[in-house]
């Protein structure tokens, strides 16, 4: 992990690392914006993961002990869920018990409470989830993917004609897309989609990493999927297995790999540029960084952002609840087309099962593309009342901290 640096204005710096300054700082010139319309001198400790606090506390207290005197200090850690501690899908490991794996995994980042401790200045933590709380910590929602995707997908009219009728990328192999592809591979349509998935050679697990071949897939998912196995029957299970291993010999699967925003990879620039699989397709499947959560957890990204940006229908396997908080927002999320019913289902393994029925039903269906409604969600989403809904409460909540 790098170590993390100090960058800046005279106004607002940033203690981050080099995935901290692409991910989670937007651009910086929002940031100076902030510093601005505040009035106020602010410190912004950004990074990417949760490894680096240690250090980033000593830079801390070096910057404030010097020439720099914040007003406020925002924590834009991590963005996955709870950043209390539990993290992600992806860290918490082989736990049969979905408590223990959430108590291992405070344990572990007790870290973060040691740095909110030891900032005298005001200070907020920033989270994606509009439902997260602690009566710890003063934390207010950021929507970061939508500014995000906002300040990165360019505001595109939807074209004339699409060759394929869905699309699915995935990058990092997580558990749910692991699911996901377990369940597309064996549809008649699978080869007719837009799809793409990296990463499945080499898996990070509790143990260590776990190079997967047909011998090890079975080891490796009791690792990795970790609290989706919860949810998961012994059936369920042995199938996800046993498709694994039948079909083992497709992946990877690369669709424009340049063109998905990977901020981890220092040799490609990061980018949200929108490629074929958006511009040449009719639907998408956003395949969300956490999906597992029972209820009261929403978390997009510009997984799925960037299907609402460009208008098209879409389906999210993501938290419950999802569909709903999109909907509320204003989005047109095409509900006289797609059965979005999974959402409102709080059991995971259930929610995969109604995803996928409702995947099966739009692929049956006669689906005539309206493109003046493609643009009516297009403009919804670039306009500045959208933005504003955001953006304005967030500034709001900021002078409130300080």
């Amino acid at each position: 992990m790098d170590n993390p640096h100090i960058s800046g204005t005279d106004n607002c710096k940033f203690i981050s690392n080099p995935s901290g300054d692409i991910y989670f700082a937007l651009e910086k010139s929002f940031w100076y914006d902030i510093a601005q319309q505040l009035d106020k001198k602010i410190l912004i400790l950004c990074d990417r993961t949760m490894y680096c606090i240690p250090a980033t506390l000593a830079f801390y207290r070096d910057l404030t002990n010097s020439e720099f005197k914040p007003d406020l200090v925002i924590i834009l850690f991590a963005c996955e869920p709870n950043l209390m501690g539990i993290d992600s899908d992806t860290q918490t490991g082989g736990h049969k018990n979905l408590e223990a794996s959430k108590n291992l995994m405070l344990k572990q980042n007790a870290d973060i409470r040691t740095l909110y401790d030891n900032i005298k200045e005001p200070k907020v933590i920033l989270s994606s989830d509009p439902n997260q709380t602690d009566p710890y910590y003063d934390i207010i929602h950021f929507n970061t993917f939508y500014f995000l995707t906002y300040n990165h997908v360019t505001k595109t009219i939807p074209p004339q004609h699409k060759q394929h009728k869905l699309s699915c990328l995935n990058r990092v192999a997580r558990p749910s897309r692991i699911h996901m592809f377990s369940n597309l591979v064996k549809e008649d349509f699978f080869k007719d989609m837009y799809f793409s998935f990296h990463g499945l050679g080499l898996i990070q697990t509790k143990s260590g990493n776990i190079l997967t071949d047909n011998n090890t897939i079975p080891k490796a998912l009791y690792e990795y999927m970790g609290p989706s196995r919860v949810a998961l029957s012994d059936t369920e299970l042995q199938h996800i297995d046993d498709t694994l291993k039948e079909q083992w010999h497709l992946l990877p699967i690369r669709v424009q790999e340049r063109s998905e925003y990977n901020p981890m990879d220092k040799d490609i620039q990061p980018s949200l540029d929108v490629n074929d699989a958006y511009s040449n397709s009719v639907c998408n499947i956003a395949t969300e960084t956490t999906t597992w959560w029972a209820d009261n957890n929403v978390f997009i990204t510009e997984k799925t952002y960037k299907p609402v940006a460009l208008g098209m229908p879409f389906f999210a396997q993501a938290g419950s609840g999802s569909i709903a908080y999109l909907r509320e927002q204003g989005f047109d999320v095409y509900d006289d087309v797609l059965d979005h019913s999974y959402d409102t289902e709080v059991d995971y393994a259930k929610r995969q099962t109604m995803l996928m029925d409702s995947i099966r039903k739009f692929m049956q269906l006669d689906y005539v593309r309206d493109i003046d409604r493609e643009k009516r969600n297009v403009e919804h989403f670039y306009s500045a009342e959208t933005y504003n809904s955001y953006f304005d409460p967030f500034i709001e909540q900021l002078k409130n901290i300080i």
